[in-house]
């Protein structure tokens, strides 16, 4: 069962970053008294009670004077399409809008259930406001204040209380995103693996709409792997289905363990497969690059080294994910893509003392300590590594702001190479010592 998606929706200024962050338990969105300050879909992982679900912030409906205001408008509109849930979030403080109403009825033509909710209801009688958004004809109305954390937690056992039954099969023991361009052979790749027809293939591009699982095994292990749609160019994906489809197939790359990039060798590695791979990057995904029809590639003996160059020159955020060249036609290094792609988990996945972890920092610094700041050297006292999936390495230091990008890029090669973690992303984390 693919993790649910709520999308909290809105005027602008009424809360809506603020509840997203709220609800995530972290500070994710930027929040501002401004109006229009969201223009784009945030999505993140959220726990709510024992569910799991993925939160979209959006950017608010109507009311601002901004030159893409139509564009934030569809954006919107976009993920209430996608979703499994839709939060309306009003403003309790400015009582009923005109916009508050053409929102409410854009959303019960959206076929998902609606949670109405006042936010900002600090200060304002119940009553009061039960009686100002009365005319929404709404079956409930939630006060809270998502600033405060006011009836946040009740809001939360509510939303997971109505969130889509998942489903009664086991946990994967991987889970896999596919995802390229269209027509580079991901729908072909799922039903090799799955053994059967699993997904409609078609050389028309864009067949594929919605995110879909299946399951298989391979040496003992239980697989999930989602097929999404082609994420194609920003100028041919106007219509409502096709951004639905692109926001449904960054959020299996969230819910996914590890994405398999698809490239398509007919026609190369451009700027698709450049936005793909900085997301990924930005949210620290472990990757396998596979190269998809090998077979129709004139090869001499340089063409793979050529390839992997290439990629890696157009693909600088995806320098820790192997390349693997398949045919899926010809079933060529199928298995050699699955090997990786365990590999690539088991590193996602893994932990090691902190004495490690902290001889491989003090061995780079000494290399090549950092640079001096207003005539000062950062120091680093001490290194550990907090998490997994991916390995997140805190360092704790005297003045973490002084650390420029480029020696925290210089410190993550360092830690990939000695701490045999090459095929993964590590996280470094700047602390304060106090």
């Amino acid at each position: 069962m693919a993790v649910p998606l709520i999308a909290i929706v809105g005027r602008p200024n009424v809360g809506k970053s603020t509840l997203f962050n709220r609800l995530l338990g972290r500070r994710h969105a930027i929040v501002e008294d401004t109006p229009g300050v969201t223009r784009d879909r945030l999505i993140a992982q959220a726990r709510l009670g024992e569910r799991t679900a993925l939160l979209a912030d959006t950017g608010g409906l109507g009311g601002i004077d901004d030159p893409l205001e139509d564009d934030i408008a569809h954006q919107a509109e976009v993920a209430v399409g996608a979703a499994h849930l839709i939060v309306h979030l009003l403003d309790a403080q400015a009582g009923l809008q005109p916009g508050d109403e053409e929102i409410a009825r854009l959303l019960r033509r959206a076929g998902a259930p609606v949670v109405t909710v006042a936010n900002k209801c600090d200060g304002v009688d119940d009553g009061q406001i039960i009686a100002d958004f009365a005319p929404l004809g709404a079956d409930e109305l939630l006060p809270i204040s998502a600033l405060h954390g006011i009836s946040t937690g009740k809001l939360a056992e509510r939303l997971a209380a109505l969130l889509p039954a998942g489903g009664t099969t086991a946990r994967a023991d991987l889970s896999l995103a596919v995802v390229g361009r269209p027509n580079a052979g991901k729908s072909s790749l799922v039903n090799l693996l799955a053994g059967e027809r699993r997904v409609v293939v078609s050389d028309i591009p864009g067949t594929t709409r919605d995110a879909i699982d299946t399951t298989f095994a391979w040496r003992g292990k239980r697989i999930r792997i989602i097929d999404t749609a082609g994420l194609r160019k920003k100028n041919v994906t106007r219509e409502g289905i096709e951004r639905y489809s692109v926001l449904r197939a960054f959020g299996a790359i969230l819910e996914a363990e590890v994405t398999l990039l698809l490239i398509d060798a007919t026609v190369g590695c451009h700027d698709q497969e450049q936005k793909i791979a900085a997301y990924l990057a930005e949210h620290n995904r472990a990757c396998v690059i596979a190269v998809n029809k090998w077979d129709q590639v004139k090869k001499r003996t340089e063409t793979h080294d050529e390839w992997v160059a290439e990629i890696r020159s157009r693909l600088p955020f995806l320098e820790y994910a192997p390349v693997v060249t398949i045919s899926v036609t010809e079933r060529q290094r199928v298995q050699r893509l699955l090997e990786t792609t365990s590999a690539v988990a088991e590193q996602y996945r893994s932990r090691v003392p902190t004495a490690r972890v902290n001889t491989v920092v003090e061995k780079a610094i000494a290399a090549q300590p950092p640079p001096r700041v207003r005539g000062k050297r950062p120091r680093v006292y001490y290194a550990s590594q907090t998490r997994v999936s991916p390995p997140t390495v805190v360092l704790f230091m005297n003045r973490p702001n002084d650390l420029s990008a480029s020696y925290r890029r210089y410190l993550e090669r360092r830690l990939r190479d000695g701490l045999d973690m090459k095929l993964t992303p590590i996280r470094l984390v700047l602390r304060q010592r106090r």
